[in-house]
């Protein structure tokens, strides 16, 4: 595969050196756009993702990107998500992003705020489990405006392992028969169509 491109909503992103990583990152974001090679439009930044000895990095010409280590394929995939999220935002001023999960209720988008293991993901999957519709489990995508507004990015959630014991064997059937891929602390779950906000619709 030659070097993809992922749309954005001012161009596309071209990523370099990722190629290993390919297969992990459209389990966790299978519905963004991705083109194999020449982008049809403009390329409006490039992302380089380096290995070196296992340990996977990444840069981008679109904004300064922390300098994090990932050692295993699933975190350097979920690094590289995040990355391309980064430069969605970077390039228009329009959108922010948020660290929180959220979910859809007949009021717009509750937010779950928290640091890292606090339990958002966890929550927003038990809630969607109860009817409420999935938006994201780790970064929110906002359209600014007097009314700020989420957008959905239709990404895979994640899940910390093990689960808490305190959570019932209800959702442990939930969540066992949408997991896609497992590692030994992570779950990734994917929603059913009518359980997720499509990518890009506002709420």
């Amino acid at each position: 595969m030659s070097d993809p491109c992922f749309a954005a909503e001012r161009g596309w992103i071209q990523v370099t050196g990722a190629a290993p990583l390919l297969g992990t990152l459209q389990m966790l974001a299978p519905s963004w756009p991705m083109r194999d090679g020449a982008a049809p439009g403009h390329v409006a930044a490039q992302v380089v993702a380096r290995c070196d000895s296992g340990s996977w990095q990444f840069a981008s010409d679109a904004y300064a990107v922390p300098d994090l280590r990932f050692d295993d394929a699933l975190s350097a995939a979920t690094g590289l998500r995040g990355t391309l999220i980064g430069c969605t935002v970077a390039l228009d001023s329009r959108l922010a992003s948020l660290h929180a999960a959220a979910v859809q209720t007949a009021a717009g988008a509750l937010l779950l705020l928290g640091e890292n293991g606090a339990g958002k993901s966890t929550l927003a999957v038990a809630l969607a489990m109860r009817g409420l519709r999935f938006v994201g489990d780790d970064r929110l995508l906002l359209r600014l405006s007097q009314r700020p507004r989420g957008i959905g990015l239709q990404l895979t959630a994640k899940l910390r392992l093990p689960l808490p014991a305190t959570l019932g064997p209800a959702f442990r059937r939930f969540t066992g028969s949408r997991a896609v891929l497992q590692s030994a602390s992570l779950s990734l779950i994917r929603f059913r169509p009518e359980e997720i906000l499509p990518r890009c619709k506002s709420l």
